[in-house]
C-alpha cells in the first residue's frame, strides 16, 4: 500500500501543478502537467486487483486517472480507465461518478 500512496501522491502533486497553471492562464502547460500526473496515478489504480478490500481505493483511484486522462484530451484513455473502475464491489456513488464520465462520450 506504500507504494500506491507515493505513486497517488505524486500524481496529485503535478495535478495541483497544473492547477494552478490554468488558473493562471495557462492551459497548455496544465496539459502537460496532467500528462505528467497520468501514468502515476494509472500504477497506483493498476496494482489493486478487483476485489471487495481492495474498495473503494481502487475504484477511486480509477475515477480519478479517468479524469486526469479527460484533462489531457486522452478520451479513449479516459473512457478505459472509468471501465476499469467500474466492478461489483465499487460503491454505488464512485460508480455512478464513472458512468458520468462514460456519459461524456
Amino acid at each position: 500500500m506504500e507504494l500506491i500512496k507515493q505513486l497517488h501522491d505524486e500524481a496529485m502533486y503535478y495535478c495541483q501543478l497544473a492547477i494552478m497553471a490554468y488558473n493562471r492562464g495557462s492551459a497548455r502547460i496544465a496539459k502537460k502537467l496532467y500528462k505528467k500526473a497520468l501514468p502515476y496515478e494509472v500504477k497506483a489504480a493498476t496494482l489493486l486487483g478487483i476485489s471487495e478490500k481492495n474498495e473503494p481505493s481502487r475504484s477511486i483511484l480509477y475515477r480519478s486517472a479517468a479524469n486526469i486522462a479527460f484533462n489531457c484530451d486522452l478520451f479513449e484513455d479516459s473512457r478505459y480507465l472509468a471501465i476499469k473502475g467500474i466492478t461489483r464491489f465499487a460503491p454505488p456513488k464512485i460508480k455512478d461518478e464513472l458512468w458520468d464520465i462514460l456519459n461524456k462520450f
